[in-house]
C-alpha cells in the first residue's frame, strides 16, 4: 500500500491510463493538481471530446475499491457519481459495503457546501478520511449490505444544517504548521501513513497558492467545514457500525449477487457457499457442485432452484447488471478479493483496440483473415461467464503476440472518421468506404442503416459518426469470429449493439 503516499502517477492519471489505450496516454497531463486532457488533440473525437471522456472516466471508476485498485494517492478525490444501488428479487435495495464510503462522499458533494469554491479542497481531506476508514473496514470487497436511503438523507441534512448555521467563531490559525496540526487532530490515523504525510502534502499545496499567514480566514473556514463533515461522518459510522464491519455469522440473510444478461442468470459458486455457511444453511449439495470449479466457477439459477429447493427462499439474490461505459467494462469484485469482467467484454475491448489501431482499414483478405485468426484463437473465452483480471491480461498478451507473429501493423495512411454537421445514413456509408472498411467487410454497408436508426431512436440526439462507425466495425468483426460467416443485420445487432448504444447515454 506504499502507493497511498508514493503513487506512480499523481491524482487520477492512473485511472485515465487504465481506460485509454497506451497510444493515447500522452493525451493526459497533470496540472493544478488535476488530471487534464489536451483538449485540442483530434484523437479526443474518438471519445466524443474531452468533456464526454471525463464523464466516461467517472463511470469507469465507479465501483467498490477502485481508488486502491488503480493505486491512487491517499488524498485522491472520490468519484462524483452516486454509487450503484442494486435490487433483489424481493425488491430490497442493496449496496456494496465499500461503496458506503463513496455514498457518504456523494452526500457532501451534492450539498450546498460545494457551492462555495473555497470549500473544494475539503474533498481531498474527505478522501483521506474515507480511505483511512476503508483500510480499517476490512472484509471482502464483494460483500453487500441493505441500502437505507433515509439514513443517508439524515446524514446530508445534519451536515447541511450545521454548515448553514455555522458560528462565526472559528479556531484561529496563524501558519502552515498550525493548519496542519488542527486538521491532523480531527483525522483518523492511517496505518499506512502514520505521519499524515498525505494530509501535509495537501495543505502544503494549498499554502503555496494561498500562504496561510496571509489567508487565515480561508484556512479557518476549511478547518471549520472539515470538522463539521468529519464529526457527522464519525456519528454516522458509529450509529450504523454493522454496515462497516465484515458480515457476521448468522447476522444477516445470505446475500448473493446474480449476474447474466442474454444467456441466463448465474452466481459465483464460492460466494453462494460462503454466504450459506455464514447463515448456517446446509451446504453439502453446493460444496459437491463447486468442488473443482475454483473461485471463478459459476452456478446457473435454474440449477439452484432444483438443488436448493426448500432453502432458496432464505437467500437474497441481488440482481447485478454488467455496467459499462462506451468503451470499457466496469470491473466486478470477485469472491477472492480481486476483479473480473464479462467474457464478451474482453473480446469487445480487443475489437475496439483493432479499430483504434486501424488494422482493418483497407486490409486485404489475407490481412483480415490473419487478424480474425488471432480472434478465433480466443473463442474459448466466450464459453466462460466471467473472467478474472489476471486471465484478462494473459488473454490480451496472447492476442498481441499473435498479431505480431502475423506482421499486423497500423497502416501508414491511417484515417480518422470525419464528423458531419448533417449526419445521415448515406454519410455513414460514405465514411465506412473512406476508411477502407468495406474492403475487408463488404457487408458493412448493410449494417449502416440499422445502426444509424437505432442510435437516432435511443439516443434522441444527432448521431455521432465516430461512434456509429465503431459499432459497424464491431458487428462485422464479432459476427465473423463467432459464426465464421456473414450473418443478417438483425441477428448481429442483437449481439450487443444495444449495449454499445445505451453505454453512450
Amino acid at each position: 500500500m506504499s502507493f497511498l503516499i508514493n503513487p506512480e502517477f499523481p491524482g487520477t492519471v492512473s485511472i485515465f491510463r487504465a481506460y485509454l489505450p497506451n497510444e493515447f496516454w500522452d493525451l493526459v497531463t497533470f496540472e493544478n493538481d488535476e488530471a487534464c486532457l489536451k483538449v485540442a488533440d483530434p484523437r479526443l473525437n474518438y471519445y466524443g471530446g474531452a468533456e464526454k471522456l471525463c464523464k466516461e472516466i467517472e463511470k469507469f471508476r465507479n465501483f467498490p475499491g477502485y481508488l486502491n485498485k488503480f493505486q491512487t494517492e491517499l488524498s485522491t478525490k472520490f468519484c462524483t457519481l452516486k454509487p450503484a444501488i442494486y435490487q433483489t428479487h424481493k425488491r430490497k435495495r442493496y449496496i456494496y459495503k465499500h461503496d458506503l464510503l463513496a455514498q457518504m462522499n456523494y452526500e457532501v458533494w451534492t450539498s450546498s457546501i460545494r457551492k462555495n469554491s473555497d470549500n473544494m479542497p475539503l474533498f481531498g481531506i474527505v478522501a483521506i478520511y474515507l480511505r483511512t476508514k476503508e483500510c480499517i473496514m476490512g472484509g471482502p470487497i464483494y460483500e453487500m449490505t441493505p441500502f437505507v436511503v433515509e439514513k443517508f438523507d439524515e446524514l446530508k441534512n445534519n451536515i447541511e444544517m450545521r454548515y448553514l448555521k455555522s458560528s462565526k467563531k472559528k479556531k484561529k490559525v496563524k501558519s502552515l504548521n498550525d493548519v496542519f496540526e488542527k486538521l491532523k487532530a480531527i483525522m483518523p490515523k492511517n496505518e499506512h501513513d502514520t505521519e499524515y504525510t498525505s494530509l501535509y502534502k495537501l495543505i502544503l499545496k494549498l499554502h503555496k497558492k494561498k500562504p496561510a499567514w496571509r489567508n487565515t480566514k480561508f484556512f479557518e473556514n476549511l478547518h471549520h467545514v472539515a470538522n463539521i463533515v468529519l464529526e457527522e461522518f464519525d456519528r454516522f459510522i458509529a450509529e450504523n457500525e454493522f454496515w462497516f464491519l465484515p458480515n457476521q455469522l448468522g447476522h444477516q440473510e445470505p446475500t448473493v449477487r446474480l449476474f447474466g444478461e442474454h444467456l441466463g442468470k448465474y452466481v459465483f459458486g464460492v460466494e453462494l457457499l460462503q454466504e450459506m455457511q455464514r447463515a448456517g444453511l446446509d451446504t453439502d449439495i453446493i460444496e459437491e457442485e463447486i468442488r473443482d470449479s475454483g473461485p471463478m466457477g459459476t452456478l446457473y439459477y435454474p440449477e439452484l432452484l432444483e438443488l436448493l429447493k426448500g432453502q432458496i427462499w432464505r437467500i437474497e439474490f441481488v440482481i447485478t447488471p454488467f455496467r459499462k461505459t462506451s468503451h470499457k467494462a466496469v470491473w466486478i469484485p470477485t469472491p477472492d478479493d480481486n476483479y473480473c469482467i464479462d467474457s464478451l467484454d474482453i473480446i469487445s475491448e480487443l475489437i475496439e483496440w483493432t479499430h483504434v489501431k486501424g488494422f482493418f482499414q483497407g486490409a486485404s483478405d489475407d490481412q483480415r483473415d490473419s487478424i480474425l485468426k488471432a480472434f478465433k484463437s480466443l473463442e474459448y473465452v466466450l464459453d466462460k461467464d466471467l473472467v478474472a483480471e489476471s486471465e484478462v491480461n494473459q488473454i490480451k498478451e496472447s492476442f498481441f503476440e499473435d498479431l505480431q507473429k502475423f506482421n499486423i501493423t497500423t497502416p501508414s495512411n491511417k484515417k480518422e472518421v470525419r464528423e458531419s454537421s448533417a449526419p445521415s445514413v448515406e454519410y455513414l456509408i460514405h465514411e465506412l468506404s473512406y476508411l477502407g472498411l468495406n474492403n475487408p467487410f463488404p457487408e458493412i454497408g448493410l449494417f449502416a442503416n440499422k445502426v444509424f436508426h437505432m442510435m437516432s431512436k435511443y439516443l434522441m440526439e444527432p448521431v455521432d459518426m465516430t461512434h456509429a462507425v465503431r459499432i459497424c466495425h464491431f458487428i462485422c468483426v464479432y459476427s465473423r469470429i463467432k459464426y465464421s460467416t456473414n450473418i443478417s443485420p438483425e441477428v448481429a445487432l442483437y449481439l450487443r449493439v444495444l449495449d454499445h448504444v445505451f453505454a453512450q447515454k
